[in-house]
């Protein structure tokens, strides 16, 4: 019914047509969480801090380092990045950086 809803009242006006479902819920909860991830690394390195966004951990290894339930793994939560903070080597391997011009990657309208 949700979806007819959307659908009928899509075709006059702009209409939020998800999430809908628990599998959209979670997409919509990784995604929300991995924007304020970003947030959360921009504002450290304002600070002065270094930080690194990992994926591909173990989710029930890490759920046990912060306390979550392992039986409850995917139904109630899940861990879509780990993020390591701390401060950057002067003796890292660093190779060599380049940028494309910006007129060739921004067009000001």
């Amino acid at each position: 019914l949700r979806d007819l809803t959307s659908t009928v009242a899509g075709l006059t006006r702009p209409v939020p047509r998800g999430p809908n479902g628990r599998e959209d819920m979670r997409v919509w909860a990784v995604k929300s969480t991995a924007l304020a991830c970003e947030n959360m690394m921009l504002a450290a390195k304002a600070k002065g801090f270094d930080s690194c966004p990992m994926e591909g951990n173990d989710p029930l290894v890490v759920g046990d380092i912060v306390g979550l339930k392992r039986s409850k793994w995917k139904r109630t939560w899940d861990i879509p990045m780990v993020i390591s903070f701390g401060y950057a080597s002067d003796r890292g391997v660093w190779g060599a950086q380049w940028r494309r011009e910006r007129s060739k990657v921004v067009r000001e309208i």
